[in-house]
């Protein structure tokens, strides 16, 4: 009976071996004719179009016109104090105000009075400051603003106000318009 089966199998192999050989030979006889076809290019097709007539015609454009003209350079913001003498006791943190100049933005405002304290600019806390930056803090550019905050008695107040240069300057405010407007006078000759 083993061989039987044995001469089945192999009856069954030889057959199928048979195939693949069939099967192989087809594959290389497909690879030869595809080898042999010349490779595909594309088909160029010509074909003439009647032309009725060409017009050649000026057509205006509007052109937009630039022109360059030099910006005339803004001349350099005046440094302008706020009209206020500061002073400050020895060994004491507080600034207070010694004078208010006659003519600039303090003067004008008619807010201040002589010893109110000053208690920040632009918010900044002043205690504890040198008067160098305290001084450099209230004096900016003619027509910027800044804001005071300051305490008369136990009472608190704020004041905003716009650096602006007198109109004239006289013995009431020259000497002062040295120290808090820088360029302010011209130098003498």
């Amino acid at each position: 009976m083993e061989r039987t089966v044995y001469k089945e199998l192999s009856h069954e192999l030889y057959v199928e071996r048979e195939k693949y050989d069939e099967l192989l030979e087809e594959n290389r006889r497909l690879r030869r004719q595809l080898e042999q076809m010349p490779e595909p290019q594309d088909r160029v097709v010509y074909k003439e179009v009647p032309v009725e007539r060409v017009v050649y015609k000026e057509v205006p454009v509007e052109v937009e016109r630039v022109v360059y003209r030099e910006a005339p350079v803004p001349a350099p913001a005046r440094m302008v104090g706020l009209g206020l003498a500061l002073g400050r006791l020895e060994g004491s943190t507080q600034t207070f105000i010694e004078q208010i100049i006659p003519g600039f933005a303090a003067w004008k405002s008619n807010q201040f009075q002589e010893n109110d304290i000053l208690v920040a600019v632009d918010q900044r806390p002043v205690d504890n400051l040198e008067m160098d930056v305290i001084r450099s803090l209230t004096i900016g550019p003619e027509d910027t603003f800044c804001t005071l905050q300051m305490m008369r008695g136990q009472r608190y107040y704020a004041v905003t106000l716009q650096r602006i240069t007198p109109p004239t300057l006289d013995e009431s405010n020259y000497d002062a318009a040295i120290r808090i407007a820088p360029g302010l006078i011209p130098p003498s000759v």
